[in-house]
Formats: C-alpha cells, sequence, structure tokens
C-alpha cells in the first residue's frame, strides 16, 4: 500500500504532484482498521499506554474537519485539498 506513495514522494514540487495525488486518491482501497488490519494481525498485537496522542476515525468529512481544527491545521490543509480540488468544508 506505501509504494504509490513513493512515487508521490517523487513528485512533490513538480507540475505532476496534483496528477499524482489525485490517483492515488482514487485508487487507494476502503479499509476497517479493526477487520482489514487488527483482526488480520492478533497474533503480532501488542498494547502500549500513550499519552498526548490524538485519535481520530476520519470516517467522515466532518471529522476529518473536527481533527483539523484539533491540531491547528486547518489552513495547511486547505491548501493541500485545494489540490484535490476539494475544499474544508467539502472534506
Amino acid at each position: 500500500m506505501m509504494v504509490p506513495f513513493v512515487e508521490l514522494w517523487e513528485s512533490l514540487g513538480t507540475e505532476n504532484e496534483s496528477a499524482v495525488l489525485e490517483r492515488i486518491y482514487r485508487t487507494l482501497p476502503t479499509l476497517d482498521l479493526s477487520r482489514d488490519l487488527l483482526q488480520a494481525s492478533t497474533a503480532n498485537l501488542v498494547v502500549s499506554k500513550l499519552s498526548n496522542l490524538l485519535w481520530s476515525d476520519w470516517g467522515s468529512p466532518a471529522r476529518i474537519r473536527e481533527t483539523l481544527e484539533v491540531i491547528g491545521a486547518r489552513e495547511r490543509a486547505s491548501e493541500a485539498l485545494e489540490t484535490l480540488h476539494l475544499s474544508v468544508e467539502e472534506a
């Protein structure tokens, strides 16, 4: 799943960046963290208590907006979403 992001990394700052990002976004699979990752790897899971951690289930555009507000990244996200021809309100 990480292979497409290598191409994105290599395209950052080039004229191809937007097209690469749009293609990757369209082809990413929809996954359920619990079912597709955690349940498939129970023998390899470890639990650790962490502090100063923010978790957000980005299952909806509203949750993404809420997270951006909490971390103070709404302006930066607006720039990134502009690349996808979206706005923070649409995301």
